[in-house]
């Protein structure tokens, strides 16, 4: 079920259409990007390249799965997607952290966790709701709909919403600022 309704939109052809849009919300970010500057001096600016840029793919990503997003919801994803990160980071780092004792011992990283669980869920269903009452039938909403009716596990759904919008934030945060760092190295913008 999960797959049938994400599957059309990763597609080559439905990646196609999305060009124009995507075209046009680069452009639109990339007007707006000296909100991250880290030194202004006349019209020329610095900003941090990875930082500045790192929003851009991940709000694209999300208007996929949730179609447009209010002010609240897009701050609100940023932070939990820094939440996420966060947690991720204290189960990377292995140790207590990975053990079920975490968990029995009330531990900062699981507390940190269950905080990121509960605010996740809390979200989605909020998200969702909105979009019903409005009358929008997106994938989140299609999704949610089929966790509801049996078809898929809930946890499912809130994970791969999380890992498709929080999980590969750094590889292609990466790869769009080296492009960037890469042409302004080499254009008249110098």
């Amino acid at each position: 079920m999960l797959r049938r309704i994400l599957d059309p939109l990763f597609s080559h052809k439905q990646s196609m259409q999305y060009l124009d849009d995507f075209n046009s919300a680069a452009e639109a970010y990339a007007t707006g990007v000296d909100q991250y500057a880290l030194e202004k001096i006349g019209d020329r600016f610095v900003v941090n390249a990875a930082h500045s840029l790192m929003r851009f793919p991940y709000y694209e990503v999300a208007k996929l799965f949730y179609g447009h997003l209010n002010q609240h919801e897009i701050d609100r994803l940023w932070d939990l997607g820094q939440l996420f990160t966060e947690t991720l980071s204290h189960g990377i780092d292995g140790g207590i952290n990975r053990s079920p004792l975490t968990k029995w011992l009330n531990m900062p990283s699981w507390q940190r966790a269950k905080s990121y669980i509960q605010q996740w869920e809390a979200f989605t269903i909020e998200a969702v709701q909105r979009r019903v009452d409005a009358g929008i039938d997106c994938p989140l909403v299609q999704l949610w709909q089929s966790a509801e009716a049996g078809e898929i596990a809930k946890q499912e759904v809130l994970h791969t919403l999380a890992e498709s919008l929080f999980a590969n934030l750094d590889v292609t945060t990466h790869v769009i600022s080296s492009c960037v760092i890469l042409v302004s190295r080499h254009s008249p913008c110098t």
